[in-house]
């Protein structure tokens, strides 16, 4: 089951399209306009798929010739979408874009959401033939302008070790500043730290299915 995203100026013309998706066990979603659109992506559950066919304001048909019916069809996925998203200044939305990223990766994850763990937004386990690795990850929504300094590098390495996790990790759409490095290096096997260049490239892996 897909959870699906339709944005359309024109519901009317879609009607059958959707209603075949939902027979098949879908959860979609119309939106008629983009702010009703947005608004979903901050409060609702995150989709797997975003269709986006608004019609042009001539009258002419915009959509694509694919199989709507069929959620595998290759629309615009959800993390296609999310490359450009990853940047809204909303730091729940992010998170929870992290998270669902971790778990397409194959990661058992557990969100603190508001609770915040002792500064810790994210558990993720990464189960191996080697044995479990637990990340304790902190994300941090930044304007992409931002320097990432050395603060939160050391308070995730005191989380890391007072919770005996195995690596802490800080997921930044920022950039990371040299003292940040500095100390990512010092600990390199048990700090790591992931700029927005790593997050589009877990997103390109994801839609690849790496």
């Amino acid at each position: 089951m897909a959870n699906v995203y339709w944005l359309d100026s024109n519901p009317v013309e879609i009607s059958h399209s959707v209603d075949s998706l939902r027979k098949n066990g879908h959860l979609v979603n119309v939106f008629q306009s983009e702010k009703d659109f947005r608004n979903a992506l901050f409060t609702g559950l995150l989709p797997d798929i975003i269709i986006q066919d608004l019609h042009r304001k001539n009258g002419q048909n915009s959509h694509r010739k694919q199989d709507r019916t069929d959620p595998t069809s290759p629309w615009q996925t959800g993390w296609r979408f999310y490359e450009d998203f990853l940047r809204v200044n909303f730091w729940a939305t992010f998170e929870r874009l992290v998270v669902r990223l971790l778990q397409d990766m194959g990661y058992q994850v557990e969100h603190t959401q508001l609770t915040h763990d002792g500064g810790v937004d994210i558990w993720a386990l990464h189960h191996s033939d080697l044995g479990d690795v637990m990340y304790a990850i902190d994300a941090k929504k930044y304007n992409p302008n931002h320097i990432l300094g050395p603060e939160p590098v050391r308070a995730i390495y005191g989380v890391t070790q007072m919770k005996h996790a195995s690596v802490g990790m800080i997921v930044t759409t920022a950039r990371i500043g040299p003292e940040a490095q500095r100390l990512a290096d010092q600990y390199r096997y048990q700090l790591s730290l992931k700029d927005f260049d790593a997050l589009t490239g877990w997103i390109k892996n994801v839609n690849k299915g790496i």
